[in-house]
Parts: C-alpha cells; sequence; structure tokens
C-alpha cells in the first residue's frame, strides 16, 4: 500500500511538470488615456495573478516621451495588492508609459504598458508687491513695479506688468514683459507716470504658465496733478479806478493743463469788516484756457474808497491760486463796462440777466 502512494505522488508531480505560463497581468488604476495632472501624487495600482507558481514581484517603472525607462521599485507583497506611488512633481507636460514587470515563480515574466498625459491644470498664483494702495503718486512719478509668481505644475512662462488710465476700452496697455521660468520667479520694473492723464490708473501684473494658464492681480491708484492752476487778471488791471455805483467786470483767466479748471470764486473785499462777492462753479476744462467773468455792483461806495478784487481758482485735483489787486474809486465809469456795452448795444441790466451773475435793480449803473 506504501509503494502505490509514493508511485501516484511521483506519478502526479510527473505529469504536472514545470510552470512554462507566464503570469496574468494588467494595469488597473491609473485608466489609459485620463489625464493625469502634472504636480499631483499618481498611484499605480497592478492586477497580477499566477495559479500555478504563484507572483513573486512586480517591478514598476515610466518612461517620458522618447526619454530612457526610469525604474520605480519592486513590489513583493501581494498580500495588499501591487501598488506604487509616481510623483509627477516637476515633470514636463505630455505624454508617459506606466510599465509593470511580474514574476511568476518559475521565474516566468509578463510586462504590461499603459499611457496617459500629464496636464497642467491649476493656473499660476501671483502677488503684486508693489505699487499698492498706500502710494501717493503725481503724473510724472516713477512708480516701482514688483511681482511673485508661481506654478508648482508645469512651471512659469512669463510676467508681465499692465497699466492704463481706461482699461474696459481697449484693454490694459503691456507696459514690460519678462520671460520667468521655474516653479517660481519674481520681476521688477520702474514706469514713469508722465504718459498718464490725471485721474485713476489701472496698474496690474498677469502671470503665465507652460500649459498656457494664466492669473492676474490689479488695483487702481490715484494719479494727481502735481501743480496748481495758472491763472491771471484780464479786467480789471492792478490799479485801474472805478467808478462808484457803478457795476464792475470782473474777468480772469485760468487754465491747468493737467486736471482742469474746476471752480473759479470771484470776490471784492470793500473793507476788513465786510464783503461784496459771489461764487459761481465751472465745468472743468483739462488742458484749455478759459475766462471767467463776473459783475460787481459798486453802489453805495463813497468816492476814494479802495476795494479789493480776489479770484481764487481751484483745478480738478483739488489745489488753489489766489490772485488779487486793488482798486481805487474815482467817479469815472470802468471802461471796459462801457466798450462792452457799446459794442455789443447791450444794457448793463441786460448783461447782468441774460449771464445769471447777480440781480440788480433799474437804475444801479
Amino acid at each position: 500500500m506504501r509503494r502505490l502512494i509514493v508511485e501516484s505522488l511521483e506519478t502526479r508531480l510527473l505529469l504536472a511538470g514545470p510552470d512554462t505560463t507566464p503570469p496574468l497581468l494588467g494595469i488597473k488604476e491609473p485608466a489609459a488615456d485620463v489625464p493625469v495632472e502634472v504636480g499631483s501624487e499618481l498611484k499605480i495600482v497592478v492586477e497580477a495573478a499566477d495559479p500555478e507558481s504563484g507572483i513573486s514581484q512586480v517591478a514598476f517603472a515610466y518612461r517620458l516621451g522618447g526619454q530612457p525607462t526610469v525604474e520605480l521599485g519592486t513590489d513583493k507583497e501581494p498580500e495588499d495588492g501591487f501598488t506604487v506611488i509616481l510623483s509627477t512633481k516637476s515633470m514636463p507636460l505630455g505624454s508617459i508609459s506606466l510599465i509593470a514587470t511580474a514574476t511568476n515563480g518559475a521565474g516566468l515574466i509578463s510586462v504590461a504598458e499603459t499611457k496617459t498625459t500629464l496636464v497642467d491644470l491649476t493656473a499660476p498664483t501671483v502677488i503684486l508687491k508693489s505699487p499698492t494702495l498706500d502710494n501717493a503718486l503725481s503724473i510724472g512719478d516713477t512708480v516701482r513695479f514688483q511681482a511673485e509668481a508661481a506654478d508648482g505644475q508645469s512651471g512659469l512662462k512669463s510676467i508681465q506688468f499692465l497699466a492704463d488710465t481706461d482699461p474696459e476700452v481697449e484693454g490694459p496697455e503691456v507696459v514690460a514683459a519678462f520671460d520667468v521660468t521655474g516653479p517660481s520667479g519674481e520681476a521688477q520694473f520702474d514706469l514713469s507716470t508722465a504718459k498718464f492723464g490725471f485721474g485713476l490708473l489701472a496698474i496690474g501684473v498677469a502671470a503665465s504658465d507652460q500649459a498656457g494658464l494664466a492669473a492676474s492681480e490689479a488695483l487702481k491708484i490715484f494719479l494727481h496733478d502735481p501743480t496748481a492752476p495758472i491763472a491771471s487778471f484780464i479786467a480789471p488791471t492792478d490799479g485801474t479806478p472805478y467808478s462808484p455805483g457803478r457795476l464792475l467786470l470782473i474777468t480772469v483767466q485760468a487754465t491747468d493743463p493737467e486736471s482742469g479748471i474746476q471752480s473759479v470764486l470771484l470776490r471784492a473785499d470793500l473793507d476788513s469788516d465786510s464783503s461784496n462777492g459771489y461764487e459761481f462753479e465751472t465745468e472743468a476744462v483739462a488742458g484749455g484756457n478759459s475766462e471767467y467773468s463776473g459783475i460787481f455792483s459798486a453802489r453805495d461806495l463813497a468816492d476814494g474808497q479802495s476795494v479789493l478784487i480776489e479770484a481764487v481758482v481751484t483745478n480738478g485735483d483739488g489745489d488753489s491760486l489766489a490772485i488779487s489787486h486793488s482798486m481805487t474809486a474815482d467817479g469815472t465809469p470802468p471802461a471796459v463796462l462801457v466798450r462792452l456795452i457799446q459794442d455789443t448795444g447791450t444794457s448793463a441790466e441786460d448783461l447782468i440777466t441774460r449771464n445769471g451773475l447777480i440781480q440788480i435793480d433799474a437804475g444801479d449803473g
């Protein structure tokens, strides 16, 4: 009986023979042709089996495009599945081949390969460090642009600085561009604001990466008018006598090439205790010369009494200029008003009423 059993076992071993069949092998994850974001941790999962001699190990590798194959490691513990983690940080965009090689107990191997694509789905980050909202700038100042950007996926490509007074019309103007590569970088640029006008200036920075994704940051700062307005009297001139009880035409020429004229205040101060004057607003006239006139009623003034003619001109940025000169009553009608009435054939009362300056009683000159 014992001899028969031994022969039966030997016969069965002889019939089975050595394992000549390679193991079964397939890559389960990632699925073929499913893009993988560069910079991520890619988990590679393999299914391997051999019903005869079992799986002794699974080796992993990858290949970028036509580059040499890179070994990733070997998994010899099938109890928890055959897996490996591949970091795609700093890898270039494009095709990647994932390769698994399974070896069974008899030393036979099987190779499985799948291809996928490394893509960048995340835009870079960018910070405009300078200028800031705290910067007080005037037309003609030089402003320093400074920015930092980063892209941990495909890497940076460029940093651009932008500035425009009206970006909503044609889009912001690129005033400087720099090629910046790698996972992070910075750039700076000095810009003269002389080419930009008074008011809000939109500035910003834009960063792009190798995948064509972009990010930007912007703010608006105010460009101030660096100079006060320019003003002078056209009439009356300094020292010109005026006639008591009549009307006096006051004309000021004012200009501001940057922010324009916002308002003009005309006043005739009779003495230190009282004043007779008025104020009127005008539209801003940027870059042009304009004349602003008003009529002062000199009624009830005695002959020889002095009058201080005063004008306060304010530009669009709130800067003011005050000019003045004095006049003395001598009983002679003001020549400029007489000539105006003679040339136009218009009475002083009609002139005042038509221009809406002040109202006077009939017979006030």
